[in-house]
This record gives C-alpha cells, structure tokens and sequence, in this order.
C-alpha cells in the first residue's frame, strides 16, 4: 500500500515538474501574437492582445492611424473602461461623422454594447451608412453619456 501511494506522489510531482518546466521554456522564448489583418473580421480580432486602457479605444479605424482610409459603411469597433466613458441604457456615447470643415454629414448612431462583463471593458462594433463628402477627408466625432460632463473624442479619416 506504501509503494502505492508513492508511485501517485512521483507521478503527480512528475507531471507539476513537467508543466513548471513548459512554462519556463514559453517565458524565456517570448510569445509574439499574431499581427491582426488589416479589415478585422470581428470584436475578438481587434483587442485580442491589445491593454486594457482608460476612457473610450477605438480599435479600428485604429486611432494611432491619423487620417485613417475608411470605406463605407464606416465600420467603428472598440471598448469603453470608464474615465467619464460609462454604460447608460446599453450605449457607451454617440458617433458623427463631420466633413473637414466639422459639418455634420451623418445621424446619430448610438454605441450600442455587444459584450460586456461585469468589471470588464464594454465593446461596440457598428457600420455608419455615410455619403463621403466631396474631398473625400472627415472626423468621427465621439461623445460620451454623460451630459453633466461632457467628454468628446475626434479621430480624423480619409474616405477611399
């Protein structure tokens, strides 16, 4: 019954050795995601590796693209995480698009949720049905919920 009970103790040992060891040799080597495409095909596509920051993330367009080529429909994925971005009635804030000039060339559209979590961030994904204006250059015009304090976001695009 001892040599039993010792063989399960070496093996169980064995297998935690085994997997501490895989581990290590992961760390050591760094682990390099996969670069995104350039049109991601959904929500989990966009922020799979990306940190998890502060206040409203456009993902795509991406925000570090200034002057991003769009298509239309415009399609806006991101996530709100607070710093004044915050969930009412299924929405995280609104989006416009304006001409170069900041005339409004599109509704309203709402940023409505598609997954959320509790304690986690609130992603959106939507298409704007837009005319491009005539020099083809425009802003999104974000707006959070909060009208007490209002907070705007502007990311400027190029229509293809």
């Amino acid at each position: 019954m001892n040599k039993g009970f010792a063989h399960i103790i070496l093996i169980v040992f064995g297998l935690l050795l085994s997997l501490m060891i895989v581990g290590f040799i992961f760390k050591q080597n760094g682990f390099t995601p996969p670069v995104p495409s350039d049109k991601p095909k959904s929500i989990s596509d966009i922020f799979m590796f990306s940190p998890r920051e502060c206040g409203l993330i456009i993902g795509y367009p991406r925000e570090d693209q200034l002057g991003a080529t769009v298509t239309t429909p415009i399609r806006i994925a991101g996530y709100a995480n607070g710093c004044d971005w915050y969930l009412k009635d299924n929405s995280a804030g609104s989006v416009q698009v304006l001409d170069e000039n900041g005339q409004v060339i599109s509704q309203t559209y709402l940023l409505t949720i598609v997954q959320h979590r509790a304690f986690s961030p609130a992603y959106f994904d939507l298409e704007l049905f837009v005319k491009p204006p005539q020099n083809k250059k425009g802003i999104l015009l974000f707006t959070n919920n909060n009208e007490a304090s209002p907070v705007v976001k502007r990311i400027p695009i190029t229509f293809k």
